[in-house]
């Protein structure tokens, strides 16, 4: 029941999923979800939070304006800390 969710959501943030290009169940749901709903896929804010540099790669087949923070979630908390809003 999360697909109506991501729709009307101008935010989205995956912190440690890998993508992996396997997984075509999870590529079909976000690339219907980004496209849909009531905002323009350019709208939607998407940040992703891995070390793995590669992750970076497989995010961007989907969404050309990610944000990739290449860093544990531990370090992007830290990161995050004092500021208004995530990113």
């Amino acid at each position: 029941h999360s697909f109506p969710t991501r729709r009307s959501s101008d935010l989205w943030v995956f912190v440690g999923y890998s993508l992996p290009l396997a997984d075509v169940w999870m590529l079909r749901l976000l690339a219907q979800s980004f496209k849909s709903g009531q905002f323009r896929p350019d709208a939607r804010r998407i940040i992703v939070v891995n070390p793995d540099p590669s992750v970076k790669q497989r995010f961007g087949l989907l969404f050309s304006n990610l944000v990739y923070h290449q860093m544990s979630f531990s370090e992007w908390i830290d990161d995050c800390k004092g500021k208004s809003e995530i990113g």
